[in-house]
């Protein structure tokens, strides 16, 4: 969900002037493909898919197709490769379909994400918090998980071994964890709640 995971806020001096061009015309405009950009901005088609690129790293834009995320992913190298190969006369960046401006997220929703990842995983630290890409940092996730257990929504300690350092779960996962005998967790035990 695009809406879900927005953008935070980013640092105007991380967008090059051709990025904030782009992102002024799509406001101005609405989604639009990569050669309506080209039109209107008189700028090469290299220089689209540069910033494009740059854009997409910094979490500001995004694209109707899942294909520029993998596209995107390769070396330039790679990226020539496969579009050479590609039967297509359409743009390769056309192909991908429309791009359009991230949605900035406010604070109050790093606690519906947080939430979200503990449905997920049930455990939450920072290893597994690390393997997500989010528009949220671990310190500002620990503030808000910190924040559930005080209200007795949750609970903090340590709970599986191989893992360092401040761990979350879900009451609930702890529960249903604790009765099943058939595969259970490393959980440590003086850490962990005991649930009656």
């Amino acid at each position: 969900n695009i809406n879900l995971f927005a953008t935070t806020e980013y640092l105007p001096e991380q967008l090059t002037i051709q990025g904030q061009k782009i992102i002024e015309l799509i406001n101005s405009s609405g989604a639009m493909y990569a050669s309506d950009m080209q039109k209107q901005l008189k700028c090469m088609m290299l220089e689209i898919e540069n910033t494009l690129i740059h854009l997409i790293k910094l979490g500001v834009i995004y694209c109707d197709g899942v294909s520029a995320l993998r596209l995107f992913s390769m070396s330039p190298a790679q990226r020539g490769r496969h579009v050479k190969k590609s039967k297509n006369t359409t743009s390769f960046l056309d192909m991908m379909g429309r791009w359009s401006v991230t949605k900035k997220v406010d604070k109050s929703d790093n606690k519906a994400i947080v939430k979200i990842l503990l449905k997920r995983y049930g455990i939450l630290f920072k290893a597994n918090f690390d393997k997500e890409q989010l528009p949220l940092n671990w310190y500002d996730a620990v503030y808000e998980l910190t924040r559930l257990e005080a209200q007795g929504e949750i609970l903090a300690g340590r709970f599986i071994k191989k893992h360092s350092g401040i761990q979350f779960a879900d009451k609930a996962f702890i529960k249903k964890e604790r009765n099943l005998q058939k595969i259970p967790l490393p959980l440590w035990s003086k850490d962990c709640c005991v649930f009656t």
